[in-house]
């Protein structure tokens, strides 16, 4: 059993708790008493630095194990958007990534950045329950849902005002994002079903994509030269977590990748 599939079981299991716990209804309650969102692709296409960064928020994953063990994610937040961020990706999935929706909501209420929630989406209760903890966007990953899922959670996001990021690694993934309406596009690097990581995933994908689509590449993404060889490929938005969390100071090194000028100032292009 690949990874993928490993964690769509998980999800099934928690969704039949957590339905019975609080029934969509009571979501939907939740969601009438939640702040105004904060615009997520406004905020991609309007930040005036070279380069756009979704800075995550993640404690663990299952490539790297641990990778925060003093871990204060509205610190961290903080830091992230002291340095230039223009959105904040929080990891909500528990298993692997040790991540919760309560630490998601802790940021939201903190920040005035728009929040991702980055997690493995695979019912329309997912997409309600994102909304009531204050999430300004999705993550739906085209290898787990089927055109209709895709088209149909969009939308579901859509007439709350959240954004959607359909999140890709290969041709036919592209293809099946790009029908389902999709305005964004993330391209992962890491290959989810064996977590194999190459930046040529990128570079392979972006020429396939129409000019109005905000790309984002995710993944496996180790500092200015890697954004460099990216962004040549046409990439303007990153999402960056694994680099951001082991960082001494992680305010300094986000200003150094969003403005793409190394600690001398001397910048790369």
């Amino acid at each position: 059993m690949d990874f993928l599939e490993e964690i769509k079981g998980i999800k099934k299991a928690e969704l039949e708790e957590k339905k019975r716990s609080v029934p969509l209804n009571g979501i939907e309650r939740l969601i009438d008493k939640c702040n105004p969102l904060f615009g997520f692709s406004a905020s991609l296409s309007s930040t005036k630095t070279p380069v756009r960064i979704i800075a995550e928020i993640k404690k663990a994953s299952p490539s790297a194990g641990e990778i925060s063990r003093e871990f204060r994610p509205l610190e961290i937040a903080r830091s992230y958007e002291k340095g230039g961020a223009a959105a904040i990706s929080v990891l909500t999935e528990e298993k692997y990534f040790q991540g919760s929706l309560n630490t998601m909501h802790l940021v939201a209420k903190g920040i005035t950045l728009p929040i991702l929630r980055k997690d493995f989406i695979i019912d329309e209760y997912q997409v309600y329950e994102s909304r009531s903890y204050r999430a300004d966007a999705i993550l739906l990953i085209a290898a787990l849902l089927s055109l209709q899922e895709l088209e149909r959670f969009r939308n579901i996001g859509e007439r709350m005002g959240m954004d959607s990021i359909v999140e890709v690694h290969n041709k036919d993934e592209l293809n099946k994002a790009l029908h389902s309406g999709a305005k964004i596009i993330g391209i992962n690097n890491r290959n989810l079903k064996t977590l194999e990581v190459d930046l040529k995933t990128t570079e392979e994908l972006v020429p396939y994509i129409p000019r109005d689509k905000i790309i984002i590449s995710e993944s496996g993404i180790r500092g200015i030269n890697d954004i460099k060889r990216l962004k040549n490929s046409g990439v303007r938005c990153f999402l960056i977590g694994e680099l951001l969390m082991r960082a001494d100071n992680r305010t300094s090194l986000l200003n150094e990748l969003t403005q793409m000028k190394t600690k001398r100032g001397r910048n790369p292009f």
